[in-house]
């Protein structure tokens, strides 16, 4: 099970605040195997309790909070966990506890072969592997050895300060050998920027009024998201021949944690957590795209005298008035992505891009979405979109720099395996 962890933080809470109505919080606790703790405490500002055999408390936050408040999880034989929750308050929580008992990760620093012992004073920096935040350094004695002790549920990334564009894996019991390269040096890449959990690579967010269909789309956009991270290579390294070896390098826990798709549905913290966030349903059924439907080149138009209320209409004032029509629209955050750029991703908006999956009506939506994973599992049809989403991972992976481009994919829907692309418009 995959879930979001924290270090701990612990706030004070100033004044006293009378509560008239409250909000409810429910926290899940597992170890890092995905089994629930029992009799785990979780306190929430005053507010405390134990969570029963499946790992679950439930605790009331009052809705006249308007301050960030702590949330701490503890258990004996469990590192203690803790968090800020910020207004609007989360309804719910997955919390992993590590164990207490600890345990070594060690090894040998080369450069660039085994052959060249790195030597003493290298300064070697530990990195929670989920939450992809620093635990600690230790420094390489005379002969060019380390170790380090932390949780013996704690994987690790491994960075030499004096080579952070370098990142290596490790778990507790393991004995590496890590060579830095010293003359070819990789270029920074956004994968080795600390303070960003990688888990979710991507989130689907649909309405709350979504309909069975849009909830059968959202499930095609999370496979075809899927496909086109899970086979990258060799896709981008005919495009970019170095691709392969940085995605080949990359450790298997920051792929996993890329290839995370969460599906929710719409409240504003939700479409910040990915560094893809795919918007699926028209705006009748999904507030989120009324908040990026100005941001299209080619727009939803209100009309309510219409059976479906929305229309498509592209720039130059063509329109797409029935059911069956949808788009598929790239919405780059970041236009020019490059060193800076990489400092602009913060834990608290991870967004490289938006994706509009979306139609008049149903169909429409469902025939976005039946193309995007087309386009994206054969690459056949669309490409101009595919290759502006494949500039995405060339900078997230290699670091260099690129010039993203909006496109959008106005689609039909043809049958229920069917959906035929009507145009395509780029800018």
């Amino acid at each position: 099970m995959k879930v979001l962890k924290v270090t701990v933080i612990i706030i004070l809470l100033t004044g006293l605040v009378y509560p008239i109505t409250a909000s409810t919080l429910t926290v899940r606790v597992f170890d890092v195997n995905g089994n629930p703790i029992e009799g785990a405490t979780v306190k929430v500002a005053y507010e405390e309790q134990d969570t029963n055999e499946e790992g679950i408390a439930t605790l009331e936050i009052p809705q006249q909070y308007t301050v960030p408040i702590s949330l701490v999880v503890s258990k004996e034989g469990y590192e203690s966990y803790g968090a800020v929750l910020n207004p609007p308050y989360p309804t719910s929580l997955e919390v992993v506890l590590y164990s207490v008992e600890m345990g070594f990760i060690t090894g040998t620093l080369y450069l660039d072969s085994t052959d060249n012992p790195a030597g003493g004073g290298y300064v070697i920096e530990f990195y929670d592997a989920r939450l992809n935040e620093r635990v600690g350094i230790a420094v390489t004695d005379e002969n060019s050895r380390f170790e380090f002790e932390v949780s013996i549920d704690r994987s690790c990334f491994l960075i030499v300060t004096d080579f952070p564009e370098q990142r290596f894996e490790a778990s507790p019991g393991e004995d590496i050998d890590i060579i830095v390269k010293t003359k070819e040096r990789p270029k920074a890449s956004l994968l080795l920027q600390s303070g960003i959990t990688f888990e979710p690579g991507s989130v689907i967010i649909v309405g709350e009024d979504a309909n069975q269909m849009d909830g059968v789309t959202a499930l095609q956009v999370r496979s075809a998201l899927l496909t086109w991270i899970g086979e990258a290579d060799p896709r981008v390294s005919l495009k970019v021949p170095a691709f392969r070896d940085r995605y080949m390098e990359t450790g298997a826990t920051i792929l996993d944690q890329l290839e995370t798709v969460e599906v929710t549905t719409d409240f504003l913290s939700a479409e910040k957590t990915a560094f893809f966030t795919v918007l699926v349903g028209g705006p009748e059924v999904n507030a989120a795209m009324l908040r990026y439907n100005l941001r299209l080149s080619t727009k939803f138009i209100e009309d309510r005298n219409l059976v479906n209320k929305w229309f498509i209409r592209e720039p130059g004032g063509f329109a797409y008035k029935d059911s069956e029509y949808g788009i598929i629209a790239l919405i780059p955050i970041y236009p020019q992505l490059d060193d800076s750029a990489i400092y602009n991703i913060t834990g608290g908006d991870k967004r490289l891009c938006m994706l509009v999956v979306a139609g008049n009506a149903r169909e429409g939506t469902y025939a976005a979405g039946l193309k995007l994973k087309e386009i994206l599992k054969t690459g056949t049809e669309g490409q101009q979109l595919l290759n502006e989403l494949d500039k995405l991972l060339i900078w997230m992976f290699l670091g260099e720099s690129q010039t993203i481009q909006p496109v959008t994919i106005v689609v039909k829907y043809v049958d229920e395996t069917t959906a035929s692309i009507v145009d395509v418009l780029m800018g």
